[in-house]
């Protein structure tokens, strides 16, 4: 008899296993399709991400295709204007347009600071004498090139730049 309730408690014990194993196993198919759901939605949002951000460049990169034309257009349309002035400018520009020496030895403002860098005394020039004089402007220099140094050791042109300091 005490077998006979042994092999029965057995039994129920077994199909309580087998029970226990099925809801199991049910729950572990539940999570695994759970799991697959969710892998390919994750998936596919990121996909979908991946075309939006790549729609979102195209676009810049044909925007920028086009603004790059157009600023190639008005680059060769401000290149014409630009040439189109200078050969206007060129055709109709005075040869005596540009620096003039004499006008700028006129203010005694720069004549005072050319003398004072140089160690110059530089002559006056008068609004009509009709230029500069440049045989004075040549002795002048020719002097200043050909002096001397002291016996000292020193050199005159240094002594001479350094009056104006």
């Amino acid at each position: 008899m005490n077998l006979g309730i042994l092999l029965e408690l057995r039994k129920q014990d077994q199909i309580s296993h087998e029970n226990e194993r099925q809801i199991w196993e049910t729950k572990l198919d539940a999570l695994r399709a759970a799991y697959d759901a969710e892998s390919r939605r994750r998936e596919e949002s990121h996909k979908n991400e991946i075309d939006r951000i790549n729609r979102d460049w195209e676009y810049k990169l044909e925007m920028t295709r086009n603004n790059q034309i157009l600023l190639e257009a008005e680059r060769t349309k401000l290149t014409r204007a630009v040439e189109s002035r200078i050969r206007g400018e060129l055709k109709s520009s005075n040869p005596t347009d540009g620096f003039d020496l004499t006008e700028a030895l006129k203010n005694p403002l720069v004549s005072s600071i050319l003398g004072k860098m140089l160690g110059l005394e530089i002559p006056n020039i008068s609004g009509s004498g009709g230029g500069i004089d440049m045989s004075q402007i040549m002795q002048l220099a020719s002097g200043f090139m050909n002096q001397t140094a002291p016996v000292s050791g020193t050199n005159r042109i240094k002594e001479i730049l350094n009056r104006g300091k």
